[in-house]
């Protein structure tokens, strides 16, 4: 696993939490309102953070996945999921909700989507990559805001920027945490070329 994989991860990271945070000092309506991260692309006084924490954030996550390793399934999988996340955070950038229903609903099914998408990740880290009591506990962690999230939607529940930064930040912690396991499990092409010889 190359390193600029871990760097470019935690680039994205920091994008998209610095983002959201300057997006919540400019404007707390998200949080009273109940209507989520993605408020703040539907509004000018945020619009200019938000875009550019999803751009910057779909970018290094991108970018990142040309530094995997894609001689075995691990590295295949993780790649096109990641390369998923990173189209799917443009689509919710794209979609803002307030244009329409249709627009709405459009942006909904993208946003579970992504949702979905980490979910499997989340598992996949804690079944097979890095199966310790962190992860078991960060996954847990990432299903209890993930429903949090889903009553939220409903108005069941008024916590979904909360529980959506939630979910996200104990994604990546089991992104990198894993990928660090990764990355000393799997040997380099170099280390390959050295035991040829």
């Amino acid at each position: 696993m190359n390193k600029s994989v871990i760097r470019n991860l935690v680039y994205s990271r920091v994008a998209f939490f610095g983002a959201m945070a300057i997006c919540i000092v400019l404007s707390q309506r998200g949080i009273t309102d109940n209507q989520g991260l993605s408020y703040y692309g539907t509004t000018w006084q945020t619009f200019v953070p938000y875009a550019l924490g999803f751009v910057l954030t779909a970018f290094f996550v991108f970018r990142a996945t040309f530094g995997i390793e894609n001689d075995d399934f691990q590295g295949k999988f993780l790649t096109v999921a990641l390369r998923l996340v990173a189209v799917l955070m443009l689509g919710v950038l794209m979609t803002p909700y307030a244009i329409s229903m249709d627009v709405y609903h459009i942006h909904v099914m993208i946003s579970a989507t992504l949702f979905i998408i980490e979910l499997i990740l989340a598992i996949w880290f804690t079944l097979y990559i890095r199966p310790d009591w962190i992860n078991r506990a960060l996954i847990l962690l990432v299903l209890a805001s993930g429903i949090v999230a889903y009553l939220s939607l409903n108005s069941t529940l008024r916590y979904m920027v909360q529980a959506q930064l939630a979910y996200e930040l104990c994604f990546a912690l089991m992104l990198l945490r894993s990928l660090k396991s990764m990355r000393m499990q799997v040997p380099s092409r170099g280390t390959h070329v050295n035991q040829a010889e």
